[in-house]
């Protein structure tokens, strides 16, 4: 029994120092972007946010192909005035990885998604602070990290 208590606590330990890279590693960095910049009241902006993931990683896609794997989403909070319309994700690869006997559909290198704001008539003119929150699963090609949240903020002008 001692042996087996020892095997198991050598396993966990093992576990935690190999884990441990993972968890130090950055997955992607990401950026906001907006234009135009002022913007007219009753006009609209176009955003983007262009992401690098990190050479050797992935993240899942907006639509995964399994469903205990985590979506790639991005979320604008509310501001006065604007309207954000659902984000247009690129479309995925299709790729294989040693954790999964299934193609996984996934985002490499760099990705862009992008959207639309329209700008509300009644909208005062002013500035604004567009806030947005990307929530990602990143991987390698053994296994997966745990799920992230990035903010990311843009400052636009309405005239």
């Amino acid at each position: 029994m001692k042996h087996i208590a020892a095997l198991f606590s050598l396993g966990l330990a093992f576990n935690a120092v190999s884990a441990q890279p993972l968890a130090d590693q950055r997955i992607l960095t990401a950026e906001l972007s907006a234009a135009p910049t002022p913007a007219a009241v009753g006009g609209r902006i176009d955003w983007t946010v262009a992401l690098t993931i990190t050479p050797g990683l992935h993240i899942n896609s907006h639509t995964p192909t399994q469903d205990f794997l985590i979506p790639t989403e991005l979320r604008f909070l509310d501001v006065d005035g604007v309207r954000f319309r659902d984000p247009v994700y690129p479309a995925p690869e299709m790729k294989s990885f040693a954790f999964s006997p299934e193609k996984l559909s996934v985002y490499e290198d760099r990705v862009v998604i992008s959207g639309r704001a329209d700008i509300s008539p009644q909208a005062l003119p002013g500035r604004r602070v567009f806030s947005a929150v990307l929530s990602y699963q990143g991987c390698n090609d053994q296994s997966c990290f745990m799920p992230q949240q990035d903010t990311l903020q843009v400052e636009v002008e309405l005239v």
